[in-house]
């Protein structure tokens, strides 16, 4: 008899114990998924301050072979450039941009599945891994690391991304898309992201100057300079459509042309979106101006120093490797683009005939 209520008072504690063992699993899990669900910063706030950066590292697996690529951003000569891509000029406001979302994008634990990280783009060759420096990047063996973030897929329904730190098993989805910064261009897949494609950059001439003066000067002896001047034009005139400024053609032999408005205003605003084709090694620049140059452009602005680009001679295609003296750096650009770049004077003072700069804008 004591025997036998002896074991049902153990089969009664063990049974106990068993539902206190599930119980205590049970609020184990939900504080996980709790957890798991709050928005929490993915940079802690204490790691933003007194950020100073000056490179910035994108590496990915794929592309070249799949050995990988890597590529380094950092300032020179006053801007951002791409070391992997002739020092070429980058856009540093979607630089800044990009570390501005990683350091101030929030989310919550996706995956803890550390398996499953490829399922999200990361630890693949779609994933992108950023490294941002500080200013000791090239003296320190280590490379003076501020922040690594591994990219993964975008997130579209939540105009996010899902990312991880290294060093971690989670997957956090956040509510940034840094990787929508780093899309290629799909017509020249060959060159690295953020690159500014504009022949004269996007900074250029700075806030609050504008082009007031433009040389052109070809090899087949076309030579004007195509000058804004302001005028007086009352408030009542300019209400009409009067402009208080024109566009002057001034000929080598000092005599003034007007010009027809709207292709000068054309003109001017396409050198400032004008795009280059593809980046060329600055080390050429040399040889081609020792060769027979094709023609000379010099943009000056109302206040900065004045841009000064040398076409070179056109390959059977047509484009021309262009020198830009202000980036010191080298560009193919294709022939139609060119021949925009350097017209002759009549195509800017006949109202009447055709005006393919303001075509090429959309006006």
């Amino acid at each position: 008899m004591w025997r036998s209520l002896a074991i049902k008072v153990l089969l009664l504690s063990v049974t106990l114990g068993l539902a206190h063992w599930e119980q205590g699993l049970t609020i184990v899990r939900d504080a996980q998924r709790q957890a798991s669900t709050q928005v929490e910063p993915l940079v802690p706030p204490e790691m933003r301050e007194g950020y100073v950066v000056a490179m910035l590292t994108l590496e990915q697996r794929g592309g070249e072979a799949q050995g990988g690529i890597t590529l380094n951003y950092l300032r020179s000569k006053g801007r951002w450039r791409c070391r992997q891509a002739h020092s070429a000029v980058a856009r540093g406001n979607d630089l800044v941009q990009l570390v501005d979302m990683l350091l101030q994008a929030e989310g919550l634990i996706h995956s803890d599945v550390p398996e499953r990280a490829s399922d999200y783009g990361l630890g693949t060759d779609r994933s992108w891994m950023v490294t941002v420096h500080g200013p000791k990047a090239m003296s320190d063996p280590d490379g003076d690391v501020l922040l690594q973030i591994e990219l993964g897929d975008s997130l579209p329904a939540l105009d996010g991304a899902y990312v991880r730190r290294p060093g971690e098993g989670v997957v956090w989805a956040i509510d940034k898309d840094p990787r929508a910064l780093l899309a290629r261009d799909f017509r020249r897949p060959w060159l690295p992201p953020l690159l500014d494609d504009h022949l004269l950059p996007s900074d250029w001439p700075g806030r609050g100057a504008r082009v007031t003066a433009v040389l052109v000067e070809t090899s087949d002896g076309v030579q004007y300079r195509l000058e804004l001047r302001d005028r007086e034009v009352s408030q009542e005139r300019q209400l009409r459509g009067e402009i208080p400024y024109e566009w002057l053609i001034v000929q080598s032999d000092g005599n003034e042309l007007p010009t027809s408005p709207d292709h000068s205003i054309a003109y001017a605003v396409f050198l400032r979106l004008a795009t280059w084709a593809d980046v060329l090694d600055p080390e050429r620049a040399e040889e081609i101006v020792m060769q027979r140059l094709k023609a000379r452009v010099v943009i000056e602005p109302s206040q900065g120093d004045p841009v000064v680009l040398y076409f070179g001679v056109p390959d059977s295609e047509g484009t021309s490797p262009v020198i830009n003296t202000l980036t010191q750096t080298l560009h193919a650009v294709t022939a139609d683009i060119v021949d925009l770049l350097i017209p002759s004077s009549d195509r800017l003072t006949d109202p009447e005939g055709p005006n393919p700069w303001g075509e090429r804008l959309g006006q």
